[in-house]
């Protein structure tokens, strides 16, 4: 089975870009941008992340 681009960023740079890192819950990639100039104005590394709720809020 192939693995997607984040379990890679996971397993050989240790970046876990599936975890929220305020909540430690579950996040949903949205996008994942390829475009060098993009990138630098989103500051994000090149993924849109969708906002995830808090814990107390998915009950």
């Amino acid at each position: 089975m192939a693995m997607t681009w984040a379990q890679r960023l996971k397993r050989v740079f240790n970046i876990d870009i599936e975890t929220c890192e305020q909540c430690q819950g579950p996040v949903r990639i949205i996008a994942c941008i390829e475009d060098p100039v993009a990138i630098k104005q989103t500051g994000r590394g090149g993924f849109v992340i969708a906002p995830c709720r808090p814990l107390s809020a998915q009950n």
